[in-house]
Order: C-alpha cells, then sequence, then structure tokens
C-alpha cells in the first residue's frame, strides 16, 4: 500500500511541477512580450540600449532617436501594407477553396475562418 502512495505522490508531484512550468512560462511570455507591442515602449528600449552600449553624447542623443523615429515609422507602414496583402491573398485562396467545396463545407470554412480572424486580432 505504502509503495503505492509513493507512486502516486511522485507522479503528482511531476504533474504539478509541469502545469505550474507551462503557467509561469505563459505569464512570463505575455509579460515579455507585452510593452513591445506599444511603438513609445520599443522606442524608449531600443534609445536605453544605443545610449548605453554606444555611449552617445548629448548631442548624438536627438539625432538617433530622430533616426529611431524614421526607422519605426517605416517598418510601422511596411508591416502594415504587408499585412493588409496577406489579407489579400488568403481571401483569393479562402474563394478559390469554396469554389471546390459543397456548402456545408463552405459554411464551415467560413466559420474557420472567422475564428482565425478574431484570434489574430487580439
Amino acid at each position: 500500500m505504502k509503495k503505492w502512495k509513493f507512486i502516486t505522490g511522485i507522479v503528482l508531484i511531476f504533474f504539478l511541477g509541469a502545469l505550474i512550468g507551462s503557467l509561469g512560462t505563459g505569464l512570463f511570455l505575455k509579460y515579455q512580450f507585452s510593452g513591445h507591442r506599444k511603438p513609445e515602449t520599443a522606442k524608449m528600449t531600443v534609445m536605453k540600449r544605443l545610449v548605453r552600449q554606444l555611449d552617445l553624447t548629448a548631442d548624438q542623443k536627438p539625432r538617433i532617436e530622430a533616426i529611431v523615429d524614421q526607422i519605426q515609422t517605416q517598418t510601422r507602414d511596411h508591416f502594415r501594407k504587408t499585412r493588409e496583402e496577406m489579407k489579400g491573398i488568403i481571401a483569393q485562396g479562402i474563394a478559390r477553396i469554396k469554389k471546390e467545396l459543397n456548402p456545408d463545407q463552405q459554411k464551415k470554412l467560413d466559420e474557420l475562418h472567422e475564428r482565425f480572424k478574431r484570434r489574430h486580432k487580439r
């Protein structure tokens, strides 16, 4: 009887450790990447690193910051343009897939696509 209790305890400890590890990793990743979605936070992070690692002078800081702003604006515009292109490609692909499906399958495909769009908006 004691042997079963010992084995059950070990298995329980293993599963609880795995659960806590996965929850902790999820929280860490959420915390780690949540601030990088805000442009101001990303710019501040980049500037802090550049100032610290390159030992920028007071004269260099505003010029470098203007360049970082420009880079940030250009990359944001590029990603928006690319995102719109990707949406168009996906819409064309779904339209082509629908031609091969029966009405029930088309309805299911529409539901899957809506779920996909809702999930990626978050």
